[in-house]
């Protein structure tokens, strides 16, 4: 109320702290017309900002600067990004390699506070991913270990034949 006396409060449970969303999808009827990744994380609990890894797929590069803002080529490993994001959010450029030398694009959000979402994506030049898959993972700087699943949103995409 207007006084103070009253108060509304809504507490969100939820075992996980990010939602992810995602798309693979082939940009034009020929094989080697490309492929645009698209995913969308929504930070539904964590006080702490966010970060983003996509593997790129054996048989694909990404498009010299096709990728959403923020992006970083890494070479490292999930677990590598992980223990860094935890230690120092901002100090993901640390990491970064040539587009050709990739084996991962990372985005780090240290702004997407709670009740916020971003979206990433990327084209990608494409001669034989299809029957693979990409995978894009999303987490918080509080995430302690890869192996804390329950912490890590993960997702599969499949790169099908059209």
């Amino acid at each position: 109320s207007a006084d103070g006396r009253q108060a509304r409060v809504r507490v969100w449970r939820s075992m996980h702290e990010l939602e992810l969303a995602g798309s693979v999808e082939r940009l034009g009827a020929s094989p080697g017309a490309g492929l645009r990744l698209g995913a969308r994380v929504r930070n539904v609990g964590s006080r702490t900002g966010v970060a983003v890894y996509c593997e790129i797929p054996p048989g694909t590069r990404p498009v010299p600067g096709s990728a959403s803002p923020g992006a970083v080529p890494v070479a490292a490993d999930l677990e590598t990004i992980v223990a860094l994001v935890r230690s120092r959010p901002e100090s993901l450029e640390a990491l970064a390699v040539g587009e050709a030398e990739a084996r991962a694009l990372a985005w780090s959000m240290t702004d997407l506070n709670t009740g916020r979402e971003a979206a990433v994506d990327v084209r990608l030049e494409a001669s034989a991913a299809y029957g693979t898959s990409v995978r894009c993972s999303a987490f918080t700087a509080e995430v302690l270990r890869t192996t804390e699943v329950s912490r890590l949103a993960i997702l599969h995409l499949p790169i099908a034949r059209r």
